[in-house]
């Protein structure tokens, strides 16, 4: 028997890949892809080592800090969930921000925390943590596979955003959200 030749894939995501792969040329990412996770302390992330509110007094409150945390992460998969594209809608007039409803800076700075950390937790938090970035990034592929749905109407059919014929383009923020959601899933595996 004649043994498969073995394939290897290699994707890297850049904010020129971003512009490539149909970002408009005057979106600017508010998640441009780090070359390490340190990197997200210094411009343009300015994300801080742990949350202002985050307690490291002992143990257990270290426990508590983290469990809230995740906690965060997973009501934002719910809205994630029923929400849809219409999390990351900009309506007319309005510019979309440093960070949109979803992908918030405490979303942001939650991941951050719990990532870099991500050796340092208990199993069963580490457990939930990786649970939620997965629950994430299956929430946006399929908010992405049904764009449709939106905050205004939720039965609304794909038509009518244009994906009928194949030219539906993600919001900025969708696109910086799914970044930043697999940058961290692929940086907690290693």
């Amino acid at each position: 028997t004649k043994s498969q030749p073995e394939i290897q894939v290699s994707l890297q995501l850049t904010p020129t890949s971003y512009a490539m792969l149909g970002a408009p040329s005057s979106s600017k990412s508010t998640f441009p892809i780090p070359s390490s996770l340190q990197e997200l302390e210094s411009q343009p992330y300015n994300l801080l080592p742990y949350p202002h509110d985050f307690e490291d007094d002992d143990e257990a409150s270290r426990a508590e800090s983290f469990d809230r945390l995740v906690r965060l992460l997973e009501n934002g998969n719910r809205s994630l969930i029923s929400c849809g594209m219409g999390l990351f809608e900009v309506d007319e007039g309005e510019e979309e921000g440093e960070y949109d409803v979803w992908n918030d800076g405490d979303r942001v700075q939650a991941l951050y925390t719990l990532v870099r950390k991500s050796d340092s937790l208990a199993p069963a938090t580490r457990s939930r943590l990786v649970k939620a970035l997965c629950n994430a990034i299956e929430g946006l592929c399929s908010a992405l596979a049904n764009p449709g749905r939106s905050k205004n109407t939720s039965s609304e059919s794909p038509e009518t955003h244009g994906t009928s014929s194949g030219n539906y383009v993600a919001s900025q923020s969708f696109r910086d959200a799914f970044a930043c959601h697999t940058y961290m899933l692929f940086t907690l595996m290693f």
